[in-house]
């Protein structure tokens, strides 16, 4: 509480100093403004580059669109470099601009990928907003891809599970600074995936502490629980994974299972308890690879969803379309009740895909059904 509170104390300071000093050079008729303070061990990167430089009101606001680790939303002139900053701008009278600096890339900073995925230890906590902000630039990206149907007529997206958001992220003020960096991180992963299966990439995420479910997909359209992810929220009933109570018997059994012989050995003798976890995540060791595994799940309902889905106008009802799934459509062709290595996968064939799809890809070989890996190659790559 102390830290915080000397966070407060320190940025209101500055904030009203910013203000004042703006106001002034106004009413002076100033336009320029030198960007002044002391460097230490741990500024920020932004201000090292931008500290002694003179720049016009307009250029400043420019600069100030980007990013960077610790930045905290509000006008240029009042948060400065962001949370904590020591630095100020101070009104000059006719001094030349100077050039804009190319802000450095921190390179490998909270960088992952599908083959070469980021370890919790090595990630970079940076502040929801800053997450949020680059999540909204992927977003936008993504809810371009002419791949999603977009109906004209009505000026709308169109999408099977009537999503209003999409295009935006909504809620990442929810999350924690952790949860929400690690979240970020595994949307690099999220991409990867969209191009190796030939889908489009996710276009909304929406945030919120009202649905039951841990998280859920529709064409596209990510929302996910904040109550089970994040780590300190004394207002609200959070349901954290951390291998407590009901979820740690679930871990002990995702530790004991085998599969094949342990299922049908189950259905044989144990009718009223079973010997597999209820979800696949439960067999990550881990909070961040849980949230990875179940972020892999969400995806591959986008990749039965999405994959060479054919959208076509219709004469009749709902958004004016028809649809043909064709992953869908052999899926349901499909017997999979018992064979799964999560309780969760017999629910049906949509969540037997996508329980074997986060373990595929989680890579826990030996606990996918050989079944979808058949399935996998024979269906569902042979439209890649």
């Amino acid at each position: 509480m102390s830290t915080y509170a000397s966070q407060i104390a320190h940025d209101s300071v500055m904030q009203f100093d910013g203000q004042f000093t703006v106001f002034k050079a106004k009413e002076a008729g100033l336009n320029k403004y030198k960007y002044t303070g002391t460097l230490v061990r741990d500024s920020r990167e932004h201000c090292k580059i931008h500290v002694g430089k003179t720049y016009t009101e307009e250029r400043i606001r420019e600069i100030w669109q980007g990013s960077w680790a610790g930045k905290s939303e509000g006008d240029a002139f009042i948060v400065r470099g962001g949370y904590r900053c020591r630095h100020t701008w101070i009104p000059i009278v006719e001094l030349e601009e100077d050039d804009i600096p190319e802000e450095p890339e921190e390179k490998g900073v909270n960088k992952s990928s599908l083959k070469n995925k980021i370890k919790e230890k090595d990630i970079k906590v940076l502040p929801n907003t800053v997450v949020g902000n680059e999540l909204q630039k992927q977003i936008s990206k993504n809810a371009k891809d002419k791949r999603y149907p977009y109906d004209d007529v009505r000026d709308r997206h169109v999408s099977r599970f009537n999503t209003d958001n999409i295009g935006q992220i909504i809620g990442i003020e929810k999350l924690d600074d952790k949860t929400a960096t690690e979240l970020l991180v595994i949307m690099q992963e999220l991409d990867d995936l969209a191009v190796l299966y030939n889908v489009p990439k996710l276009r909304s995420i929406n945030i919120n502490g009202r649905m039951g479910a841990i998280m859920s997909m529709g064409d596209g359209n990510l929302k996910i629980n904040y109550k089970y992810f994040n780590k300190n929220n004394p207002a609200e009933d959070i349901e954290v994974m951390r291998g407590t109570g009901y979820y740690e018997n679930e871990v002990q059994l995702a530790n004991k299972f085998k599969l094949g012989d342990a299922v049908s050995k189950e259905r044989k003798t144990i009718k009223s308890t079973w010997v597999r976890p209820h979800n696949a995540f439960y067999y990550e060791d881990n909070e961040f690879d849980r949230m990875r595994s179940i972020l892999y799940h969400e995806f591959g309902h986008t990749v039965h969803q999405m994959k060479n889905v054919e959208w076509r106008k219709a004469d009749f009802g709902g958004f004016g379309y028809e649809h043909k799934v064709p992953v869908e459509e052999a899926l349901s062709k499909l017997r999979t009740k018992g064979k799964g290595a999560s309780r969760y996968s017999d629910k049906n064939t949509k969540e037997w895909f996508t329980e074997n799809f986060s373990l595929y890809h989680m890579g826990k070989l030996d606990l996918v059904d050989k079944r979808f890996i058949e399935f996998l190659e024979s269906e569902v790559m042979k439209w890649v």
